[in-house]
């Protein structure tokens, strides 16, 4: 084999080691787990929802300044991770919907982590989303009651 060969058969064998460690996205930090589900706001731990719903947005309530989420789909484990500083989680709409299409009668489980240093990452319990079979009505009526009205002659259908 020509000395030219063999160096670049090498410097090619590097690069490839190179990139499968640089795409690796595992967390591969310590891991301390909690033994408790997260506070979140507003909480949606264990609940049924429609699968034509709007996305399920909400703020983790936890200390830290790293925080990642990582949500699966039950029936075909589609995932979607989600890292914010802030602790608001937004899920994309287009990735709520591939997510919430492929979780129907089935349910989406939601792990969270987070962390003050990004060294040991806390990691709480799952919680999930029953996803049900049936979508919601596309239109909600109501009774509009103020809390402080004792008397009914301010009552309005919306």
């Amino acid at each position: 084999m020509e000395p030219g060969k063999k160096v670049f058969g090498m410097l090619l064998f590097l690069f490839e080691i190179f990139f499968c460690i640089s795409c690796n996205k595992e967390i591969d930090r310590n891991i301390q787990k909690t033994d408790r589900k997260p506070n979140i706001e507003p909480d949606y731990s264990d609940v049924t929802i429609p699968p034509n719903i709007a996305p399920m947005n909400f703020k983790i309530r936890e200390n830290g300044k790293y925080f990642r989420v990582i949500v699966v789909s039950g029936s075909n484990g589609y995932q979607l991770n989600i890292k914010s500083s802030d602790g608001v989680i937004r899920f994309p709409e287009k990735s709520w919907k591939k997510l919430i299409g492929n979780s129907k009668d089935n349910k989406i489980t939601i792990q969270i982590y987070s962390s003050d240093d990004k060294k040991i990452l806390k990691q709480f319990d799952p919680f999930y989303f029953h996803v049900a079979n049936e979508p919601i009505d596309h239109y909600l009526a109501y009774r509009l009651i103020y809390p402080g009205y004792y008397n009914w002659s301010h009552i309005r259908i919306m």
